[in-house]
């Protein structure tokens, strides 16, 4: 009898999403940002992944925006569920706060914490690039 799932190495990430952000002086950074969780598909094609939502309901989120150099936090995210998706964040920097950063390129993360067991992931990580206001 065949087995439904033949790999029997698999590997397990909960390493953070490395994404690279970039805005301009004085704009508005908005991005929304889905949570899934990807699964390789037994029932099809090597390579085929299923993408199963990850509910937020009981989710609290934290952020930092940081000197890279030093760890000094200078900032932070306005972070928001989406009214429309239960498995959806809305990432917001108003331009009041991105005018007050100096030209170059900061580093962030993002973190969920789970309000039930505690649990805190890291779920993004990279560098966000403050571009100077064209003249």
């Amino acid at each position: 009898m065949a087995e439904l799932y033949s790999q029997r190495a698999a590997t397990l990430d909960h390493g953070p999403a490395r994404l690279t952000l970039r805005v301009t002086q004085g704009d508005d950074l908005f991005e929304r940002v889905r949570l899934v969780s990807r699964h390789q598909d037994p029932n099809g094609p090597p390579g085929a992944v299923i993408r199963v939502p990850i509910p937020i309901t009981a989710t609290v989120f934290d952020s930092a925006i940081y000197v890279k150099n030093t760890g000094v936090i200078v900032s932070s995210f306005d972070i928001e569920d989406d009214v429309d998706r239960d498995d959806t964040v809305l990432i917001k920097l108003p331009a009041g706060v991105t005018a007050t950063f100096t030209a170059g390129t900061y580093a962030y993360w993002i973190r969920s914490i789970d309000a039930d067991s505690g649990r805190e992931i890291t779920l993004l990580q990279g560098p966000i690039e403050f571009l100077e206001r064209p003249q």
